[in-house]
């Protein structure tokens, strides 16, 4: 369009403000183009970035022992591993940019522009502080803009989610990225690209990183493991060093220690635990975009969820029709209906419209004369139509414009708004009769409904625990009545967040957030976050990006925007907001897998590391070789892997990794394990009279033996009969029982033993798993560690 036909267009004046083109430029130069940020790290970099936390330092620790012992093989196998895991942190991490290039598909096309004293269109990287623009039906607008003149409604669910448009006058702020869908306003740009409200949102995402609750986890298992045999280690070298042992018959025999401390399997089965979840919830429809999210959901202890198109329905629905004597029911939506558009596509409109056509009440537009489309300067929309030889007027708007125009409210129409307010409805003036004697009729009160799962979601995640908070751009009035609905509580609190005082947050005080913007949700979140809790959230728009991004576990509902599906860690395919207790019950039963593998991790290391080394202080000698070492870690570990796909209980209460009290509890059966132990090894030296070589091979077989058999006392931690073990643990623990009876048998890398020794060490070992089964709850419940079924 030329500049002389634009500027027709815009009849009514030119604005007094406005910039030159030079003072544009300079403004581009030193303020940067209206653009969303771009990340300029490179990728190479991002990528080598992951061999440099917790997780990694552990394997690349388990690499160096394996490599110093020559055991090269070994050290290859964790190289896999170690890639591999740096490979999926890094491609779930390029998510977030891939959600910044959805989101800079909003920043494109041009824009109208007063620029030396004329009307012309650029593009809208070109927008510059201090510049005037115009705002039409349908523009994006380019820029967070102060309006000079004019009035329009404005589609601002791209930041708050709301379906409602809001109108603004002069001297309100509209903003970047947000929706003109009625009435023409000019505005003078405040903040440009990153700036804006719309920028804002890009840099969230981009920062926006939820904390590795496996990595902390596994790192404070690993801290613990290797504190205890740092311990251990340091008296086999005083006993070196007391006794004048070789260093080159010392240093192997630490390292078996160390070896035998590294959970170089656990990253491995977290990993498979999670994926074979995923696997199993994608067939429910809900599709797992990070795996961590499926172990973070098992402690999630707070859920905040967005109020629209999450536990609303996010659409607009005419809930309650309150007709003024003497009009009826009926005739109140009849009269609203003939003042609606239908093209116009505005939800309170549509809303009408399909209720009256649904009831087959009475639209006469064969008679109409005229009709007023909504003007946001007046306010409302009306009709004429021609009646009885005359002509009735029907005006359809904001109860204070309507009220203006009728020459005043009763004070019984006055309190019926109240009320319907006070319920967080969308209220409707609606007035009718001759153009000389408009009367009120009554009103219309609109409402975004709850969805018919949402009332026995919360009750559900309630039940499992997990506290419900309700976020929402919308009005405190909204937010209490969907809140009251669905089982939420009813304290509100506002934004910005008060600050914490004391020991007590008053965040956890808190059950409503309403009036919010994208950046206080996430903030919302990264406060529950710093005050302890494991924080999921729901969302569906732009709006809820940055916080679904940093939430521990991000939920996209179906139907989601792609911005949000790729932020979200989580994405629900299905109608509804059932999967996401399906989500939570899968992860309770990842984290009762893994709780049990973990147990079984400790009791094994502290039984291996005590028994070696005192068995080096008591009798010299060195019971176990660094590769009988090596193999009894491989038993121990991967094939205790099949843990994976384990039948288990889902726990009713939410818990946090109780580290101290798993490290205690796993220490408590070791110390019996190390009774026994110690008793094989006896009967080998005084009964069996074996020489260091066989003994050595009783020892590994006696270890590998019972790593198999504390699986099975350990897994079950309720008073109740459990479910019985899954099929492939069962395969797992006969795998490695074979696999270990035919190499001490045929003695493959170790001195042989008869077949009726390996039979009397599984044997013993059934006798006492049954023994400490009678005596385990005591344990388990001494330490906080009992398991209860949910129903």
């Amino acid at each position: 369009m030329r500049k002389e036909e634009l500027a027709k267009e815009l009849a009514g004046g030119s604005p007094t403000g406005g910039l030159s083109c030079e003072e544009a430029a300079r403004r581009i130069a030193a303020e940067g183009q209206n653009t969303l940020p771009e990340r300029l790290r490179s990728p190479l970099l991002d990528f080598l970035g992951k061999f440099w936390a917790p997780v990694p330092w552990m394997l690349e620790a388990a690499i160096a022992v394996e490599t110093v012992l020559r055991r090269i093989g070994d050290a290859i196998g964790i190289g896999v591993l170690l890639l591999l895991t740096a490979a999926l942190a890094f491609f779930q991490e390029s998510r977030a940019e891939r959600a910044l290039r959805l989101l800079r598909r909003h920043w494109s096309g041009t824009a109208r522009v007063f620029r030396d004293r004329v009307w012309q269109r650029i593009p809208l990287s070109e927008i510059v502080r201090g510049d005037w623009i115009h705002l039409r039906v349908g523009d994006v607008v380019p820029a967070d803009a102060r309006l000079q003149s004019g009035a329009v409604e404005v589609d601002e669910s791209s930041l708050t989610g709301e379906p409602f448009a809001r109108g603004k006058e002069a001297g309100a702020i509209v903003y970047g990225g947000t929706v003109i869908r009625k009435g023409e306003a000019t505005g003078e740009v405040f903040a440009t690209g990153a700036r804006s409200s719309f920028g804002r949102i890009a840099d969230l995402v981009s920062s926006a990183r939820a904390p590795s609750q496996m990595e902390q986890t596994i790192f404070q298992i690993v801290r613990w493991l290797i504190g205890i045999d740092g311990v251990l280690v340091v008296l086999v070298f005083g006993y070196g060093l007391v006794h004048s042992l070789p260093l080159s018959e010392v240093l192997p025999y630490a390292l078996v220690l160390l070896i035998t401390s590294v959970p170089a399997a656990l990253p491995a089965t977290f990993a498979m635990t999670s994926a074979l979840g995923a696997q199993e919830l994608a067939r429910k429809g809900v599709l797992v975009r990070r795996l961590a999210a499926v172990e973070n959901a098992a402690t999630m202890d707070i859920l905040v969820a967005d109020k629209t198109g999450t536990i609303t329905t996010n659409e607009a629905v005419l809930q309650e029709i309150s007709p003024l004597s003497p009009a009826t029911r009926d005739e109140l939506v009849s009269w609203g209906a003939i003042a609606s558009l239908e093209a116009s596509e505005d939800p309170l409109d549509c809303a009408i419209l399909a209720l009256a056509k649904r009831e087959g009440l009475p639209l006469p537009e064969e008679n109409q004369v005229s009709f007023t489309p909504f003007d946001p300067s007046t306010k409302y929309s009306g009709a004429d139509f021609a009646r009885n030889g005359g002509r009735f007027r029907v005006l359809k708007g904001a109860p204070s414009a309507v009220e203006h125009a009728v020459g005043g409210f009763p004070a019984d129409a006055l309190a019926t708004i109240e009320r319907l307010s006070s319920r967080g409805l969308r209220v409707l003036a609606v007035a009718a009769g001759s153009p000389g004697d408009l009367r009120l009729t009554g009103f219309l009160g609109f409402s975004d409904p709850v969805r018919n799962d949402s009332r026995s979601l919360v009750a559900r995640l309630q039940e499992l625990g997990i506290r419900v908070l309700l976020v929402t751009g919308d009005t405190v009035a909204a937010a209490r009545a969907v809140a009251r609905e669905v089982g939420i509580g009813s304290r509100v609190c506002g934004t910005p967040l008060p600050p914490i005082e004391g020991k007590s947050d008053p965040i956890d005080s808190c059950d409503i957030f309403a009036g919010v913007f994208p950046e206080e949700k996430f903030r919302i979140v990264d406060r529950l976050q710093k005050v302890g809790h494991v924080t999921g959230m729901t969302g569906d728009g732009v709006n809820d990006t940055p916080a679904l991004r940093q939430a521990d576990v991000g939920i996209a509902v179906s139907g989601a925007c792609d911005v949000a599906r790729e932020a979200a860690s989580i994405a629900l395919t299905s109608p509804g907001l059932m999967d996401i207790v399906a989500a939570v019950e899968m992860s309770r039963k990842i984290y009762e897998r893994m709780l049990t593998y973990i147990l079984n991790k400790i009791i094994k290391t502290v039984e291996v590391a005590v028994f070696l080394t005192a068995g080096l202080l008591f009798t010299g000698i060195f019971v176990l070789t660094p590769f009988l070492g090596v193999l009894l870690l491989l038993t121990n570990d991967f094939i205790t892997m099949s843990l994976a796909s384990d039948r288990v209980r889902i726990p009713v209460r939410c818990r946090r990794w109780p580290i101290r009290s798993v490290v205690l509890t796993a220490g408590s059966f070791a110390l019996c394990l190390l009774a026994l132990s110690f008793t094989i090894f006896s009967l080998g030296v005084y009964w069996l009279k074996l020489d260091t070589a066989h003994l050595q091979t009783l020892v590994f077989a006696w270890l590998a033996f019972s790593g198999q058999g504390m699986v099975y006392v350990v897994r079950a931690r309720s008073q109740t009969a459990g479910p019985l073990p899954g099929l492939w643990l069962w395969m797992g623990s006969l795998g490695g029982v074979v696999i270990v009876s035919l190499l001490v048998i045929a003695g493959v890398g170790m001195a042989p033993l008869p077949w009726t020794v390996v039979i009397g060490l599984l044997g013993t070992l059934a006798i006492f798993l049954a023994a400490l089964s009678l005596v385990r709850m005591r344990i388990f419940s001494f330490f906080g560690l009992e398991g209860g079924a949910s129903r």
